[in-house]
Formats: structure tokens, sequence, C-alpha cells
């Protein structure tokens, strides 16, 4: 079991406990109740900022160490973002950067 925290452009964000195995297409669209307004997503993020974004193509992959490294991401703590619009992609990028040491 892992606790899985979701955040971003999802109609139910949230912290959830959820066995590992998950697909990250149900934590975005049963448990995290979907997209806002029924947009499109474009890109998620397993473990926050540091994990990077994974294209929507690869929602189906599972919460899993190996999976999610192989798709050249981290499982980490499991806070994960959703993205809808791409304008948020560029400043959500800019506030990460700015967290990180020169």
């Amino acid at each position: 079991m892992k606790f899985v925290g979701i955040s971003g452009d999802v109609n139910s964000p949230g912290v959830f406990e959820v066995p590992m195995g998950t697909k990250y297409s149900e934590l975005i669209y049963q448990l995290a109740g979907g997209v806002l307004d029924n947009r499109k997503l474009l890109a998620y993020a397993p473990s926050g900022p540091s994990s990077g974004y994974l294209p929507a193509s690869v929602v189906d992959l599972t919460l899993d160490w190996n999976a999610v490294a192989a798709a050249g991401s981290m499982v980490g703590s499991g806070c994960d973002r959703r993205r809808r619009r791409r304008p948020l992609h560029a400043r959500h990028g800019a506030q990460c950067r700015a967290l990180l040491p020169e």
C-alpha cells in the first residue's frame, strides 16, 4: 500500500491509500474524479516536480517502482500533479525552478 497525494487540475484532489500496481489512470479518473472541465489530460508528474512530467499517452502506467523508472520517472513520495493546459506547464515549471538552488 502507498499513500498518493493528487493535486492540480482534477475535480477531487486529495490523499489516497492505494495498492502498488494501481494504474495512474485509475488515480486520475476514478479517485480524483477526472480532469477539471472534462478537458484532455496532457501530462502528469508521478512524484511531483522532482519526477518530471510523463505524457498522457502513458497514463495507464502502473504505480510500480520499476515500471515508472522504465518510463523515465520515479514513484518517489507519490505526490502527483495533473496538467490540462500548456500555459500552466510553463508557469508550474518556472515555480518549481524558483525553488531550486542556483
